[in-house]
This record gives structure tokens, sequence and C-alpha cells, in this order.
């Protein structure tokens, strides 16, 4: 399994992952430590919210949640469709939306794929 590791004050919006290829289900994740939110913040939860490429709006992904680090495990759905797409991670203390981090993601085709 591929495993990328980021943190919210690595992130930016020139931030920029490669997923691997088209169709690839449970081959790569994505632990995000949010340590940083929650000291700034105090206690919340957060989110993702995902757009693959072409899509027109984005939907949400589920995460596993181990004390202030988020696990995304990207599935087919995510790498259903190749090139670049965005994932934005919420971060909600209460009903407020306290912070957000947005990247990029690239998902290449595989051989024998449009």
């Amino acid at each position: 399994m591929k495993t990328l590791r980021i943190s919210v004050d690595q992130i930016s919006e020139y931030s920029f992952l490669e997923f691997g290829e088209r169709g690839e289900n449970a081959v790569t994740e994505v632990i995000l430590d949010f340590a940083a939110w929650v000291e700034e913040f105090g206690e919340g939860i957060v989110n993702l919210y995902v757009k693959r490429g072409g899509d027109t709006s984005a939907y949400p992904v589920p995460l596993s949640i181990d004390g202030t680090v988020a696990t995304w495990l990207v599935s087919d759905t995510d790498t259903y469709k190749k090139g670049r797409g965005e994932a934005e991670y919420v971060y909600v203390v209460g009903e407020k939306i306290e912070k957000t981090a947005v990247f990029g993601f690239y998902v290449n085709r595989d051989i024998g794929q449009p």
C-alpha cells in the first residue's frame, strides 16, 4: 500500500498528490495530521470532500479518525476518472467551519482504458 502523509500546515493551494492508476481500489491511503487545527480552534471534526477530474460537484468521503489523525483510504470511486481532481478537508467546531485545506491530486489512466 502507498501511504501519503500530510499535515495541515503542509497543505497549500499548490499541494498535489499522485494517486496511481485509474480504477485502483484501496491501494493508496492519505493520512492527515490535523493536530494544529485542534490546538488552534479546539476539539472539532474533520470532513473530506472530493471532486474528481471532470466532475462539477464534490462528494463526501469517509475517513477513519484516530485522535488527531484522519485516514482516507482512496477507493475505486475516487480513482474512477483519470486526470486532475481536488480534495478539501473541512474542520468544523460546533456548527462553525473553522478551517479548510484544499489540494490537488492526479489519477493516471491505466493501459487499455480511455
